[in-house]
């Protein structure tokens, strides 16, 4: 049910301020104007030899009612445009709210996998991707409910994903692509020593980790076709003990990153750039990758690593000394 907006006399405390400091700028503008036309003749005379006109008298009153009267009418359509904004966007909310209830529904239709509903099932993946693009407010929610879904199915090496869970799988994929991207922060370009490193939602750390999942280990290489990570830009993120594996990073600018602890194995970090990215502490694999990697000085390994995979030795740091 729609509700009416506000009337006069529901106005906040702030409302009738607002509007005895009008009438106060009311007066003292109209006896500014009455000091300079009529001098020291404006104001009461308690002598008895010259009092103020009554028709001043009237005309400043006039005045202050006449300012009350237009401050209440611009407070009065102020508050009623406003209160449309606020059930626009509750109307709004609320459709969404619907949208996102029913695409639930929909994708419990039957287990992940199964024949049974599976039209209904990939109409509300379909379906959760058009609420995010319309409402990106409930992307995080998303990423979560899709979560669940593609964690409900038991992957099975060397068997075709089926056609539901891929689906979940690539759009959750995108979610998380942009996610961590519209996270990251650039490092301040009058000190390079300094970053800002921005942790993502819980919610991406626990999507990558089941989308790293789909990386199956074929003949000594990973796989992982659902996790576009290649090209993506996470420039001074704090992905700490996330799950990359398999994945392809190639050309990502992941300057200033923090991977510490990330598993990393066979994770290929072709033409990316490091410079700066921190992976003390990182697992890595035969498998991984750093050919043609950009790499610097501030570039953070463990021992060993460094020479193991670009042939130098790790730099000291002066934070290390310290």
């Amino acid at each position: 049910m729609k509700r009416r907006p506000p009337q006069w006399y529901q106005f906040d405390a702030w409302v009738w301020i607002g509007a005895g400091v009008g009438i106060v700028i009311a007066f003292a503008l109209f006896c500014g104007v009455q000091l300079l036309v009529n001098g020291t003749k404006f104001f009461f005379d308690f002598t008895g030899a010259e009092k103020t006109p009554l028709s001043d008298i009237i005309s400043m009153t006039a005045t202050a009612i006449g300012g009350l009267a237009i401050g209440g009418v611009a407070v009065m359509q102020y508050r009623k445009h406003k209160w449309a904004e606020y059930q626009a966007k509750m109307d709004e909310d609320s459709r969404t709210g619907e949208r996102l209830g029913k695409a639930i529904e929909h994708l419990g239709h039957g287990k992940p996998g199964a024949e049974d509903d599976l039209h209904i099932r990939l109409g509300a993946i379909y379906e959760f991707s058009n609420l995010v693009e319309d409402s990106p407010r409930n992307k995080e929610n998303v990423v979560k409910i899709l979560t669940a879904f593609i964690k409900s199915y038991q992957v099975v090496e060397e068997q075709e994903l089926p056609q539901d869970v891929k689906a979940a799988a690539a759009t959750l994929s995108q979610f998380v692509r942009k996610i961590i991207e519209g996270t990251a922060r650039e490092r301040r370009e009058e000190d390079n020593s300094t970053k800002y490193c921005l942790k993502p939602q819980r919610c991406v750390f626990e999507a990558t980790k089941v989308l790293s999942g789909f990386a199956i280990e074929e003949n000594g290489i990973f796989h992982n076709e659902f996790v576009p990570w290649s090209g993506i830009r996470a420039k001074c993120l704090d992905l700490g003990f996330i799950e990359l594996r398999g994945a392809d990073l190639s050309n990502a600018n992941l300057k200033g990153t923090s991977l510490a602890f990330a598993q990393l194995e066979g994770v290929t970090f072709s033409f990316a750039h490091l410079e700066g990215a921190d992976f003390r502490y990182a697992l890595f694999s035969k498998d991984t990758s750093f050919y043609t990697a950009h790499i610097d000085s501030n570039t953070r390994f463990d021992p060993g690593v460094r020479m193991k995979y670009f042939g130098v030795e790790e730099p000291e740091h002066l934070e290390d000394e310290e």
